[in-house]
């Protein structure tokens, strides 16, 4: 459970989690205390527990906040497209691109591979649930500007589309080569956006 104080805007607590990340990006999570990120920050420790908590309280509030700055970054170049099919293929192209170029995540991949599956798995319920509701705000800004028919079922196909890009994130080497920002695009327009469309033909 988080535990940002109230003022999560605080200087002190964008202070913290910037810290934390810089750290976690260059030893690993395993290897970062709280001592660690209070000296980075430039605060003592107590003030560390007291506006967000332990450790574990940290790093999930530097998650949540990273996984909110990429949704927010990924909606803003979706709206780019004229089309609903554009939409979806810049949105999954810069959610494919941001997330695998994330230093701390390429980080704990490489010397933490325990530690990401369980926050990407058994424990990523959070942040699966955070990036289905990003993906119906980003039907509902469809259907609000015309492109989308607002139907039954958009609650499954929202989640449905999140699996499909989380299994992508998990094991991005399978049959399918997705490594250029084409093959994302090319992928996107002849599996993502049929699933998106189905029955729902834009006003």
């Amino acid at each position: 459970m988080l535990c940002v104080m109230p003022d999560d805007h605080a200087p002190e607590v964008h202070a913290i989690l910037d810290a934390a990340l810089s750290l976690c990006a260059e030893f690993g999570v395993k290897r970062t205390t709280i001592g660690d990120i209070a000296r980075r920050a430039g605060i003592d420790r107590v003030t560390v527990y007291r506006r967000i908590g332990n450790k574990d309280q940290v790093i999930q509030a530097v998650v949540t906040r990273e996984a909110t700055r990429l949704f927010l970054d990924v909606a803003a170049t979706a709206r780019r497209g004229t089309t609903l099919e554009e939409r979806v293929e810049l949105g999954f192209t810069a959610m494919m691109q941001q997330v695998r170029g994330h230093a701390m995540l390429a980080r704990m991949l490489q010397v933490e591979p325990d530690t990401v599956l369980m926050q990407l798995t058994t424990e990523g319920s959070v942040l699966v649930t955070g990036a289905t509701i990003a993906t119906l705000g980003f039907f509902g800004e469809a259907v609000e500007d015309g492109l989308l028919e607002p139907t039954e079922g958009m609650e499954a196909d929202a989640e449905l589309l999140v699996r499909v890009v989380h299994s992508y994130l998990l094991t991005p080497r399978a049959l399918i080569e997705l490594d250029t920002d084409e093959q994302l695009t090319e992928f996107a327009r002849r599996h993502l956006v049929p699933t998106v469309l189905r029955g729902r033909a834009g006003r």
